[in-house]
């Protein structure tokens, strides 16, 4: 995560190619 720096699954960036966990997205 850019924010937090918690590492993000794999699976929600290749999905959505999000940089963010689910927390820091909203």
């Amino acid at each position: 995560c850019r924010r937090c720096g918690m590492p993000i699954a794999l699976e929600m960036m290749q999905n959505r190619k999000l940089y963010l966990c689910p927390g820091c997205q909203r």
